[in-house]
């Protein structure tokens, strides 16, 4: 599963909501019967484990996204990292002033 990079995008993205999201059939929906299955992203954004905080952030920020499976070499799933992760370890490290795009510049 691994690309070459640290980070890999999956081809597919999960569907923008548009102005059909407000449908109101969808509204009337039973979701006792939904499966995550039905709902879930299929081929979703991950990060590898050996990128970079930088680089995870940055992948956050860009596709609006809150959470990114971490997984390894063989693309196996061995976590998460979310945008409150990062935030905690800043606050955790007291990081100094942040740039936009959350990080502080290298040195």
């Amino acid at each position: 599963m691994r690309t070459g990079g640290s980070v890999r995008l999956a081809l597919s993205f999960a569907a923008t909501v548009g102005d059909d999201a407000a449908n109101t059939e969808d509204m009337d929906m039973d979701t006792t019967q939904l499966l995550v299955a039905d709902v879930m992203t299929i081929g979703p954004i991950v990060v590898n484990v050996d990128a970079s905080l930088e680089d995870a952030d940055h992948l956050l920020a860009s596709t609006y996204i809150t959470g990114l499976p971490v997984v390894d070499r063989d693309g196996g799933l061995v976590g998460v990292i979310t945008q409150a992760d990062l935030v905690a370890y800043r606050l955790a490290h007291r990081t100094p002033q942040l740039n936009e795009t959350g990080w502080a510049p290298r040195r």
